[in-house]
């Protein structure tokens, strides 16, 4: 099956703030299928005992920069690894010395973009846009532009990553390097097919299910929007995974009170919905927005909450 390039950018970390909910989802899930997208789910779930992942996407730049990112992360000490994807990309020395461990797919991909990277250099700035379809190398600039303040600034990639943390990277290194990785290029809506019969412990989803009404992300949560996603997408998958993460929606910290007041509520029915479909163990998971991370601004709404749709049986 060919999916079609869908011409987005990548995440060159998460935007979610993971270390708060991933040791409750992902420890000893031994198999995982998740969305490739920044590459962190698969390092935070293999530090947590994850042995075999299968990662997917539509955007195959994304799978790409995944595998680029794991082989980065076996090789490289922590610092740098922090500057080489971050201020120091554009060294290709310190990309030479790892390549010869990805895939020849992925290698060639590599090597024809730092050919670009270098051949336009003068033109390109380190924390600008990366793989934006007119550019063909990144995008989502503020995970770039604010690197040199992101390991203890606000929306800290250190603070929002299990793996970041000191005493964790070596853990994490050697998880890396006895994972099993199966990459698909596919749509949520294809994943069964994909799949055929393999077994999941946990089915990480992300946000996607934000992006299924009208084809642009909206990060809160809709009953309707929810029903369709579910019955079309997750119940399929309910076949082959034990626990779905099957929706995420972003706290709203600007505006005071309205996550408690009006997002809640829709979530709980999310909730509800699922567990009238039978999968009477769903449940509303809340944690820290990624916004309120480091963040000291006394304006912020600290009741407010990142929630997720957690479904099983």
């Amino acid at each position: 099956m060919t999916i079609k390039d869908c011409g987005c950018g990548v995440l060159t970390f998460t935007n979610q703030n993971i270390a708060e909910y991933m040791e409750e989802l992902a420890t000893n899930k031994k198999s995982v299928l998740c969305v490739a997208a920044s590459g962190d789910y698969l390092i935070n779930t293999a530090l947590l005992g994850t042995e075999n992942i299968t990662a997917f996407d539509a955007n195959p730049r994304t799978l790409y920069y995944t595998e680029l990112k794991l082989m980065a992360l076996r090789t490289l000490p922590r610092d740098k690894f922090i500057k080489f994807l971050t201020s120091d990309f554009l060294n290709i020395e310190i990309y030479k010395s790892f390549k010869k461990l990805l895939s020849p797919q992925t290698q060639e991909f590599w090597d024809k973009t730092y050919e670009k990277l270098h051949k336009n250099q003068n033109r390109i700035d380190h924390y600008s846009t990366f793989f934006s379809d007119e550019r063909g190398v990144f995008c989502y600039s503020h995970h770039l532009r604010a690197s040199r303040n992101y390991i203890t600034g606000a929306y800290s990639y250190v603070s929002k990553n299990i793996y970041f943390k000191p005493e964790n990277y070596e853990k994490a290194q050697e998880a890396v390097k006895n994972l099993t990785v199966e990459f698909l290029h596919t749509d949520v809506s294809a994943l069964p097919k994909e799949i055929g019969n393999k077994k999941f412990d946990l089915a990480l989803l992300s946000n996607i299910e934000g992006f299924t009404k009208g084809g642009h992300w909206n990060g809160k949560f809709d009953l309707e929007r929810f029903k369709t996603f579910f019955d079309t997408n997750v119940k399929p998958l309910t076949k082959n995974c034990k626990v779905i993460q099957a929706a995420h929606h972003w706290g709203d910290v600007w505006t005071e009170g309205i996550y408690l007041t009006k997002q809640k509520p829709i979530a709980e029915e999310c909730v509800q919905y699922a567990q009238g479909k039978g999968f009477k163990n769903s449940r509303l998971l809340e944690f820290s927005p990624e916004s309120l991370v480091d963040n000291e601004n006394p304006n912020v709404d600290r009741t407010s909450k990142d929630a997720m749709v957690i479904v099983e049986k």
